[in-house]
């Protein structure tokens, strides 16, 4: 199997690192008692990747984070583990959801016991200077306007 190494300087939890390469092909073996998510990495002894904290395995289309390095006088023991965002960002961006909660926008149709609201109906009865005759009449009223509707035949705002 062969990794590509490199230097991440990108906080863990962004989905994209920034990558610069250190050395490409660098073939690799799996420790016999490790497993795909923690694996142990047994590596020639190559002086190159000293500064590399990142690596990449092709075989298994993974990204992982070194976690410790173990030299030896002929080979380097890596201990690393999966970087799950990056493997995985290809389908995280094809997500679509909603977000429940986020620290400075706030969307009240959504239920959010952090961000108290209080919601009430405001009911004012009034008189209409006109009254209302004894047809049929819808009454809309939408923030302080009214149209009021009699039989389908007029309108009076």
């Amino acid at each position: 199997m062969t990794s590509t190494f490199y230097i991440n300087n990108s906080d863990n939890r962004v989905v994209n690192k920034q990558l610069i390469p250190v050395i490409n092909n660098v073939d690799i073996v799996f420790k016999s008692d490790t497993d795909i998510y923690k694996p142990t990495l047994i590596i020639s002894n190559i002086n190159s990747i000293e500064n590399a904290n990142y690596l990449y395995i092709e075989d298994l289309d993974r990204y992982y984070y070194i976690n410790e390095k173990e030299q030896s006088q002929q080979m380097i023991y890596l201990y690393c583990i999966t970087d799950v965002l990056m493997t995985y960002s290809n389908y995280i961006k094809e997500l679509y959801g909603t977000i429940r909660r986020q620290s400075n926008i706030f969307d009240t149709y959504l239920k959010d016991n952090e961000f108290l609201v209080e919601g009430y109906s405001r009911v004012q009865t009034m008189n209409f200077p006109y009254g209302l005759n004894n047809q049929e009449c819808y009454l809309l009223m939408t923030n302080g306007s009214s149209i009021i509707e009699n039989g389908g035949d007029e309108n009076v705002g």
